[in-house]
């Protein structure tokens, strides 16, 4: 069964945590605001949930995966860290680092 120009509604609510999620910095808060406004979907309340809908309509073939971007940002130069630890013979951590414009 293959869906042509469905319109895609997403429902996103609060899981149950056993702790806090961590804050984002301020410069995560930036950037997400400017991806947030370059977003190819709406968002609103929903009693305690999210709904998102997509702008444009998608089709879906039947058992097909698609990825759809939720929020994109173009030209934000990136820099990705790897820490090496020696002693183990493997990377011990990746960061991803960036400077909100």
């Amino acid at each position: 069964m293959t869906f042509e120009n469905a319109v895609l509604k997403l429902v996103s609510g609060q899981i149950n945590r056993v702790s806090q999620p961590a804050t984002l910095r301020t410069e995560e808060k930036a950037v997400a605001g400017e991806a947030a406004s370059q977003t190819p979907f709406s968002e609103e309340a929903l009693f305690e949930y999210h709904l998102y809908t997509l702008e444009n309509p998608a089709t879906l073939k039947n058992n097909q995966a698609k990825q759809i971007s939720l929020m994109s940002a173009d030209s934000v130069p990136i820099e990705k860290k790897l820490i090496y630890d020696s002693s183990r013979n493997e990377i011990n951590s990746i960061f991803h680092q960036f400077q909100s414009v």
